[in-house]
């Protein structure tokens, strides 16, 4: 049986014990108003521990171009720096843009101002 990735109900009730990471999973993935599924286990397999290790999602971000590169975060989130990276290492045309006060879960179903950003950066792009 796979580990736990974290458990959403501990998390939230662990408080200022929990890295501020892992509480803003929980407080996604764990609440059936926004990303809780019923059939999701919240468990990650052994195997996909040393890929995640591995992963260099920055490898080939020089090659992307011409294609348009948006890359969207918010300013409170702990992987804003990923961002940061692929955008300076990306090349034309790219953009960062960040949205203050969200946090990297709050973005994936708030999208008041990354949606019509989207919107705005391809139509610009690729038309």
């Amino acid at each position: 049986m796979a580990p736990k990735m974290f458990d959403a109900e501990k998390v939230l009730q662990e408080g200022g014990n929990v890295d501020s990471f892992f509480r803003a999973a929980a407080e996604y993935y764990g609440t059936t108003e926004r990303g809780k599924h019923e059939r999701s286990t919240q468990r990650v397999p052994l195997q996909s521990y040393d890929r995640m290790v591995v992963y260099d999602s920055f490898a080939f971000m020089r090659l992307i171009a011409p294609r348009p590169v948006l890359m969207i975060a918010g300013a409170e989130a702990e992987t804003l720096h990923y961002s940061e990276e692929a955008v300076q290492l990306a090349r034309e045309p790219k953009e960062l843009f960040v949205v203050q006060g969200k946090n990297h879960f709050d973005l994936y179903d708030q999208l008041e101002e990354s949606g019509p950003k989207l919107v705005q950066f391809f139509t610009g792009n690729l038309a």
